[in-house]
């Protein structure tokens, strides 16, 4: 099970460091952000400075092939060489610069830092901090690792249906193979679609080859998404176990999963409708039924309210002559 914690936001830590522990020199706080590959983001800074501090906020450090350009300076200047904000003379406030970040369609889907250095100088001394902003990478490409090397390492499939996952395996003769699915969301279930000649054990859901000739293994696995699963990227991780008479090597892999909304097409909208006219029908039978049972089973309402008056006249009426 895998739990998330959220973060503090940039604005509510601002706070708590101005309340307690405010710095002497600055302080800059970021919030975390999500992106697709290929797409592009807003990180947003919060800097707090002393009055007429010279402040500069270098964009030090990011994934390469990934691009960096301001987004905006908030009274400061931009150097794009540099890729850093330059305030001369700071007043005693708030600076809230921002940049917009580019992400590559080949980035690799997980977390990526993006690093900031904040630098304060006030005449007499300078001081630095570093802030660290999580960047995750959504529907990206997977790194390869070790003897895995996927041939679909970025699988496609809508929430209650099927998906194939392929793998590559390049080992070397007389080897024992061992090639077992780790871990994928809660109620998917996953199946051998291709063995490649394999055992394939269904309780363990491992590939299991007792003997290699050289050749690259090409095992397949079926992945079945339920209808409720949430869109967005998830993970399919298997583990490789090479045994030889040396000892065993162990090598892990992900798999991004990208699951779609399924396309609630027309047809289910006239089957919804049909099926909406079948209960109208079912409950006018009933009222139909409701009203053969009134007449043929005890008498109704009314008739007894009408002989209930009858006795009670019956009974005043003898009152009065006695």
């Amino acid at each position: 099970m895998r739990y998330t914690t959220v973060p503090i936001t940039a604005t509510v830590a601002i706070l708590l460091t101005c309340l307690f522990a405010a710095p002497a020199a600055g302080f800059v706080a970021s919030d975390d952000v999500t992106v697709d590959a290929g797409e592009e983001t807003a990180v947003e800074y919060d800097v707090i400075v002393d009055e007429d501090d010279e402040v500069t906020l270098d964009i030090e450090d990011y994934p390469d092939g990934w691009s960096v350009e301001d987004n905006s300076t908030d009274g400061g200047a931009w150097s794009p060489d540099d890729e850093v904000f330059i305030w001369l003379t700071a007043d005693d406030q708030v600076l809230r610069p921002s940049v917009d970040v580019s992400v590559p369609e080949n980035a690799t889907s997980g977390v990526h830092n993006l690093t900031a250095e904040l630098t304060v100088d006030d005449g007499d001394t300078e001081e630095a901090e570093t802030e660290t902003t999580e960047v995750t990478v959504e529907n990206g490409t997977v790194t390869d690792e070790g003897n895995v090397s996927p041939l679909t390492s970025v699988v496609s499939v809508e929430a209650g249906g099927t998906a194939t996952a392929d793998y590559a395996l390049d080992i070397d003769e007389d080897r024992t193979v061992v090639f077992e699915v780790v871990e994928y969301p809660e109620n998917w279930t996953v199946d051998s679609a291709d063995d490649d000649g394999a055992a394939w054990s269904s309780g363990d859901e491992s590939f299991v080859w007792l003997e290699t000739d050289g050749s690259i293994l090409t095992p397949s696995l079926e992945l079945s998404v339920p209808d409720n699963a949430s869109a967005g990227s998830h993970e399919l991780t298997t583990e490789l176990r090479v045994e030889d008479d040396e000892g065993e090597e162990v090598t892990t892999h992900r798999t991004a999963v990208d699951v779609e909304e399924a396309d609630a097409g027309g047809d289910e909208g006239d089957d919804g409708e049909e099926d909406t006219d079948e209960d109208d029908g079912a409950d006018d039978e009933g009222d139909d039924d409701g009203g053969d049972d009134e007449g043929e089973g005890l008498p109704g309402f009314g008739f007894v309210a009408a002989v209930l008056a009858l006795v009670s006249v019956a009974l005043v009426s003898r009152f009065h002559h006695g």
